[in-house]
């Protein structure tokens, strides 16, 4: 199949997955494999579209930049029709190996989030499934992200901030930015899943996933069940210092309420902690972070 019979000769309803980097896509990608969907032949190692990640590289720091305008401009027209001649050519390869043209399909890319109007725009009636991640362990992710989109995304008076508060309210503007469009433009074509729920509860995940993509109601869940694995780096948050938790949830209160990852209990013992005496704080602050939950 060539890349232009791809690209118009497909179905046109994609399921899109995105998040901001690190935060765990690849378990969800593989699930929604399993369901029957076509997500690409032509991955990297971390099973991220490529041709579509490369569009997305080569675009995303002019595409923040209009994106973020209150209004439509010329300019803005200008380098979205350019960017929808590009895209066609990307989703094209991306399709070139699909086995039939009617077998539904999708990718994954993390940064999808960050292009959402955009590929709703190209496709009106896709579908996206958000992942997120507790924002206390994506501030230990890399950071390069932050280095190439904070200076778009943050306020200028951000970028003076120690980088774990910077990093913070990155994961919190990306996230509020993906969540508000897809709850309003999007709807019911719209889903979040937190990450660490499908540990806890993978059964339960899998089926809303399932029912989101329109699958049967009786379809066998089990061979989507051996793809939930936990990695080492869940939890590592709670390795930092006491302190410098304290200041990440201090900043990012109203994304973590809004997102279900704040805790009044590990909020208070970490306050408690930070005000005591110096010289009481080292054994209080191994044990609270010994015996806090890992989700």
């Amino acid at each position: 199949m060539s890349t232009v019979e791809g690209h118009l000769k497909a179905r046109k309803d994609p399921i899109v997955i995105g998040a901001l980097g690190g935060s765990g896509t690849r378990v969800f990608k593989r699930i929604v494999e399993r369901a029957g969907y076509f997500m690409g032949t032509y991955c990297n190692t971390n099973e991220d579209a490529v041709p579509v990640r490369d569009f997305f590289r080569r675009w995303s720091y002019e595409w923040l930049k209009v994106s973020q305008q209150k209004t439509a401009t010329p300019a803005r027209s200008r380098i979205t029709q350019k960017m929808l001649d590009e895209f066609s050519h990307a989703i094209g390869r991306h399709l070139s190996t699909l086995p039939h043209l009617s077998l539904p399909w999708g990718f994954k890319v993390p940064k999808s989030i960050l292009f959402l109007p955009f590929i709703h725009s190209a496709y009106p009636n896709m579908k996206f499934i958000h992942i997120i991640r507790n924002g206390l362990d994506m501030v230990y992710s890399q950071n390069w992200r932050l280095r190439i989109n904070g200076k778009l995304l943050l306020e200028p008076e951000d970028h003076s901030c120690p980088p774990y508060v910077q990093s913070i309210k990155y994961w919190g503007r990306i996230n509020e930015m993906g969540n508000d469009y897809g709850k309003r433009c999007l709807k019911d074509h719209y889903l979040l899943v937190r990450f660490e729920d499908i540990f806890v509860e993978p059964e339960g995940v899998i089926r809303k996933i399932s029912h989101f993509l329109g699958m049967p109601e009786r379809t066998d869940l089990g061979p989507a069940m051996p793809e939930v694995t936990p990695p080492a780096s869940v939890g590592r948050w709670r390795k930092r210092p006491m302190k410098e938790i304290y200041e990440i949830m201090k900043t990012g209160r109203v994304s973590l309420e809004r997102f279900g990852y704040w805790n009044p209990l590990i909020w208070q013992r970490i306050e408690d902690a930070v005000h005591t005496p110096r010289w009481k704080r080292w054994a209080l602050e191994r044990s609270i972070m010994k015996h806090l939950p890992v989700f």
